[in-house]
């Protein structure tokens, strides 16, 4: 499917977590989820799962509805390994670095 789509976006931990604990996040999701193919590396699921509890703890969240909305996100995105990450991370550090020098590359 990813070959198929001319526009995708990796999300990584941070972002997750921010589709889990937020708004705006789930609202770009569903208001882009038709034109563009969202993905993910399990590792960065496993980060973000291993960050719910004590994100949950800190904003009187519920733990439940936390991994529970994880779960529904993550379910809406595609899995991509290291191998084909690697392929596109050069490319899009330079993209990044182009905006922000502090953070690319």
């Amino acid at each position: 499917m990813l070959a198929e789509q001319s526009k995708c976006l990796v999300l990584d931990t941070n972002i997750l977590l921010r589709a889990v604990f937020g708004v705006k996040v789930q609202a770009l999701l569903t208001e882009f989820g038709d034109s563009v193919v969202f993905v993910r590396q399990m590792s960065a699921l496993w980060r973000a799962r291993r960050h719910i509890p004590l994100l949950s703890d800190r904003r009187g969240f519920s733990v439940v509805i936390a991994f529970a909305t994880l779960d529904r996100v993550s379910a809406a995105m595609e899995q991509i390994d290291s191998v084909q990450y690697s392929v596109h991370e050069q490319t899009a550090s330079a993209r990044i670095y182009r905006r922000d020098p502090k953070v690319g590359l």
